[in-house]
């Protein structure tokens, strides 16, 4: 987590705490940060899994070119 997504954070901590208890806007702010991590977590994990498929691809294709010069 970056500077910015920490400010970012306060900053919605801080405005929530103007409506509801303290206690609560905590909680809150916590739950939505631990959301917000598995949804980049979600991201960089078909970043990975596309990565992967694109080099199996890669492989099949490489595959290919060789059976065609052969042929």
């Amino acid at each position: 987590m970056t500077t910015q997504d920490i400010l970012f954070w306060i900053d919605i901590q801080n405005e929530l705490e103007k409506l509801i208890p303290a206690d609560m806007a905590g909680e809150i702010t916590r739950k939505l940060i631990e959301r917000e991590d598995k949804k980049q977590g979600d991201i960089e994990s078909l970043k990975w899994l596309n990565d992967d498929l694109n080099d199996e691809l890669q492989e099949y294709k490489d595959m290919i070119d060789k059976i065609r010069r052969i042929v």
